[in-house]
């Protein structure tokens, strides 16, 4: 029997394409509401969100199934709500967590590029990440701090925009370089990032799917990427209507533990996961344990 410490895998389908990995709940937008024409978050928002976190149940946009306690995103990804004060976004967890004490939240979504830079441009500046880009980037996200300390979890994604060696090392690079210096500044908080298996620039071009899939020789090197900085990955869409075996050579080196196992130095915590060789048994405890699963 051999055991390794590894990144902990996630999916937000209740049956997982990739065997053995834990379930994420990821509700989007569509768990808030509308006030004045504008999308808005309000307490009964919130209980409705969190009781379906903390009991399980039916997602609210798809009426697909959520695994109780599982980790859960905040989502709010939307001009009217991802500039809103930290504070104001930080009662919003509070409130949730109220109620959900034991579910663990990230905020997704919650801006982070400088004013009037655009996101190629802001992955152009965090790939050099210089002296005065590391003074902005540390400004923006301490004025976000009281967000991402209510949350247990720090929550972004890691999609490659678009093919080419140049723009693939700039994506790759500038996520590598944003996790270490949010791991700096959040010491403790475990990092869970979205991973797709397709460049983000294929939302422009849906009928062209297999021209956007990731190649393999640029799956391994995301894939080791995501093993050397972060703690958890979800794979987005897996399993979903829109999946279409785009995630497959994703989810093929996802699966496979000696492309996930972690740095010697990285510490443990719930979002990791210790995988087993050899085993007979699953052993699984709650997120707020460690993670012990089956090598298939």
């Amino acid at each position: 029997m051999k055991l390794t410490h590894n990144l902990g895998i996630f999916e937000c389908s209740a049956t997982p394409v990739i065997p053995g990995a834990r379930f994420a709940y990821a509700n989007g937008k569509s768990v808030w509401t509308r006030v004045q024409d504008k999308v808005a978050i309000t307490p009964e928002c919130i209980e409705t969100f969190a009781k379906i976190a903390r009991d399980g149940g039916k997602a609210v946009w798809n009426n697909s199934p959520v695994i109780a306690g599982s980790p859960t995103i905040f989502d709010v990804e939307h001009p009217d709500l991802e500039t809103l004060p930290p504070n104001e976004i930080a009662g919003y967890i509070h409130a949730f967590k109220a109620i959900a004490p034991d579910v663990p939240v990230g905020v997704y979504g919650y801006a982070g590029n400088p004013e009037g830079v655009t996101p190629i441009g802001a992955l152009e500046e965090m790939q050099s990440f210089g002296p005065d880009v590391e003074e902005r980037f540390t400004r923006i996200y301490e004025y976000r701090r009281p967000a991402i300390e209510a949350s247990d979890f720090v929550n972004f994604d890691t999609y490659l925009l678009s093919a080419g060696t140049k723009w693939i090392t700039r994506d790759l690079e500038s996520r590598r370089n944003q996790a270490n210096a949010l791991r700096k500044m959040f010491p403790g908080k475990p990092i869970i990032v979205w991973a797709w298996g397709r460049y983000h620039d294929a939302w422009q071009k849906p009928d062209d799917q297999s021209q956007n899939r990731l190649p393999k020789y640029v799956v391994n090197r995301y894939v080791k990427m995501l093993r050397e900085t972060m703690d958890g990955v979800i794979v987005f869409e897996n399993g979903s209507e829109r999946d279409v075996g785009v995630n497959e050579l994703l989810n093929a080196a996802l699966s496979s533990p000696w492309r996930t196992i972690l740095p010697i130095d990285r510490k443990p915590n719930w979002a990791t996961e210790f995988i087993v060789s050899g085993a007979k048994t699953l052993t699984a405890g709650k997120p707020t344990t460690l993670f012990l699963r089956d090598a298939k």
